[in-house]
């Protein structure tokens, strides 16, 4: 016994030996992210989002002038492809929880999330930034409107703050970028001309990427692999600017290719997609070299081929159509979003990845469908519903048209049946009946079952 606790006690002094598990790694990852966040919007807003996005009104009352009056959003040697328009504007500014759809994407992204995290994979979130993030004070010519920390846009940062809230793991790609500003090719870090991120934004968000990805087990162990994978940079004049780019290939001389199934997985949109196999903007860099994608840089900086899943304006329910085997193995999950369609633009609907839980709506028992509704058998009516697995209560609407309650809608408080007296309703309409179900931690699902029931008239007597 002696021996074993001595054991014990050298490995924990050991140079190296860490008891600190990949989980809790994460946890601590998130924990500081919120503390950051905090201390930003404490520091600008005291705690308040809104009372930070009122100070900077001045800001937005002389970007708006601007757009009003189609004047160039960039300044001095520095072109945008967000000028007139106002499109980084949007983005900057607006507040990306307040859609003007019914589509709620933070929902989605915590649902994606908490359907990852039963499958036992882990997310890591990044949002790409703005030109006007970056080089805020390029889209000014007076310099006291900025703030002194160079945060101009704090219903990003909101977002961000949320989702660590709501226990997501993200990564500060402004942060990061704003922080390379002091490089000697600090013109590489946007496209002046493309609302893409540049190549030198990619390596540099997959080098933030990669050091999250050190914590796993599996990136240490494939850590020596990395000089498997070559870049050499390659400079190209394209979108009228003269371009680097890192293209990767392996030692044996053969270009990058994604894995078909690997621990990481890369998504996201046409931002994933610029500078490898499926470019979106090949007509402006015919000549570019591929294989200098995101997926690439995260190969390279880690020793593991990763995965990669992306399409133009991708949402996360664009995966559910993907098989149960296309989750296996998977260990990480990294998707780097556009703030823009978060913001507003592309829909977003329900995700339920392969073998996630799917809520459901009960079907109605008694009355049968068949059943004519009078003053008989009405007063009162019991409706009768199965019972599902998980479900916290019941919404039952009964109406004169679908989707509506303007007879009865309601909660049952978890019961599977409501009796109503329907005698003082029945006009020889139709009555729908709908029943909803309500899960813990979702909305009600959307309705599926409905049961039209004939009515005798009003004047009938019965």
């Amino acid at each position: 016994m002696r021996y074993v606790f001595l054991l014990f006690f050298l490995m924990r002094i050991l140079p190296g030996y860490s008891q600190t598990s990949e989980a809790d790694l994460r946890k601590r990852a998130i924990a500081d992210m919120r503390k950051k966040l905090d201390e930003e919007v404490q520091r600008n807003g005291n705690g308040s989002y809104e009372a930070w996005s009122a100070k900077l009104a001045p800001l937005r009352e002389y970007w708006a002038n601007r757009i009003l009056h189609r004047k160039k959003m960039f300044l001095d040697d520095f072109e945008s492809p967000d000028h007139y328009a106002g499109h980084g504007m949007k983005t900057v500014l607006g507040d990306l929880t307040m859609r003007m759809d019914d589509s709620q994407p933070i929902y989605q992204i915590v649902r994606f999330n908490e359907q990852l995290q039963e499958k036992g994979i882990d997310l890591i979130f990044g949002m790409i930034p703005t030109n006007e993030e970056v080089f805020p004070e390029k889209f000014v010519d007076r310099p006291e409107l900025l703030p002194a920390d160079g945060l101009i846009a704090p219903y990003r940062r909101k977002y961000l703050n949320l989702l660590s809230e709501a226990g997501i793991e993200v990564v500060d790609l402004a942060g990061a970028l704003r922080d390379a500003k002091s490089r000697e090719d600090v013109t590489q870090l946007t496209l002046v001309h493309d609302y893409h991120w540049s190549n030198l934004g990619v390596v540099l968000a997959a080098q933030v990427f990669a050091e999250r990805l050190k914590r796993y087990g599996f990136v240490q162990k494939a850590l020596p692999n990395r000089q498997n994978y070559k870049a050499t940079e390659v400079v190209m004049n394209g979108l009228d600017q003269t371009l680097k780019l890192w293209p990767v290939t392996l030692s044996n001389g053969q270009p990058f290719e994604p894995a078909e199934s690997s621990p990481i997985l890369c998504i996201g949109d046409s931002n994933m997609q610029v500078y490898g196999d499926s470019n979106p903007v090949k007509d402006w860099l015919p000549d570019g070299p591929d294989h200098a994608d995101f997926v690439a840089q995260i190969s390279r900086f880690t020793g593991v081929q990763a995965s990669l899943h992306a399409i133009q304006a991708f949402t996360p329910d664009m995966l559910n159509r993907e098989p149960l085997s296309f989750w296996k193995d998977r260990k990480v999950v990294i998707w780097v979003a556009d703030g823009s369609h978060v913001l507003a633009g592309v829909p977003w609907y329900d995700v339920y990845i392969a073998g996630a839980f799917r809520p459901s709506n009960p079907k109605l028992i008694l009355p049968l469908p068949s059943t004519v509704l009078t003053r008989s058998n009405s007063s009162p009516m019991t409706f009768t519903w199965e019972a599902l697995p998980k479900a916290e209560d019941y919404w039952i609407d009964i109406g004169y048209s679908r989707q509506h309650g303007d007879i009865f809608g309601g909660f049952t408080g978890g019961k599977t049946s409501k009796t109503i007296d329907l005698a003082p309703y029945l006009k020889g309409k139709p009555i729908f009946v709908q029943i909803f179900a309500r899960f813990p931690g979702y909305d009600l699902a959307r309705p599926t079952h409905v049961v039209e029931f004939a009515t005798e008239a009003a004047n009938s007597k019965n």
